[in-house]
């Protein structure tokens, strides 16, 4: 069975403030959090230097922002998956997550999670974090067992 090795610890919606101003973690808070999602991988078997589908999750009340992300984040080699749409409460909020295959490096991880904070933050959106599917061979997305 497949583990997957995530953390997402905003719920969709909460990371507006009432003026809908966004409100990102800071590079400290991130070092944190990623320090928690390398305890995660470790608990669940992953391997220093193996390739495994790293994911990034972003956010945002504006479906505009999050589309201009999603071309920012293909043109720097991300599979970037069509925005979703979520609404709770009559509160609208947009999602894209985007992918790519590498290698397992903390060092890597912790900046590549650092600069998808900028990029948040230069488009306006809410960096919701990353995480990796980790396990068995087989895919739970078939387009995920293409990618290199």
């Amino acid at each position: 069975m497949k583990k997957l090795a995530a953390l997402f610890l905003v719920t969709l919606g909460a990371a507006f403030a009432a003026d809908s101003k966004v409100m990102n973690r800071s590079p400290e808070e991130q070092r944190s959090v990623n320090q928690h999602v390398f305890a995660i991988l470790d608990q669940n078997g992953a391997v220093e230097g193996r390739k495994y589908p790293f994911d990034q999750i972003f956010s945002s009340d504006s479906e505009q922002k999050i589309v201009a992300l999603r071309e920012e984040l293909r043109r720097l080699g991300y599979v970037a998956d069509d925005v979703d749409r979520h609404e709770k409460d009559g509160v609208v909020t947009y999602s894209i997550d985007a992918y790519q295959h590498m290698e397992f490096r903390r060092s890597v991880l912790e900046r590549d999670s650092l600069a998808m904070l900028s990029l948040a933050k230069k488009h306006g959106v809410f960096y919701d974090g990353w995480g990796a599917e980790i396990g068995g061979k087989e895919e739970s997305n078939s387009e995920r067992s293409d990618s290199p």
